[in-house]
């Protein structure tokens, strides 16, 4: 399992029938960032908002698959 990147949180994953089907076979891990971090989020006005996710999900037909997308894009925010 990898670890988490600083700044942000597992938030929830969904690898139910219904994801699956609607997702091509996979499902979805979701982050959301630190409670400081989204301190800091909720504080930014909503042009700053749009450009700095408050969550991020990652797909993948397996939880380390979806995780390692997810990880993948919350680096860019990071």
């Amino acid at each position: 399992m990898q670890e988490t990147i600083e700044g942000w949180r597992f938030y929830s994953a969904d690898f139910s029938i219904q994801a699956t089907e609607a997702h091509d076979g996979t499902g979805t891990v979701t982050l959301i960032r630190a409670p400081d971090e989204r301190e800091r989020w909720h504080r930014m006005t909503e042009e700053e908002q749009e450009l700095c996710p408050l969550f991020v999900r990652g797909e993948g037909r397996t939880i380390t698959e979806a995780l390692t997308d997810a990880y993948t894009k919350a680096r860019r925010w990071a």
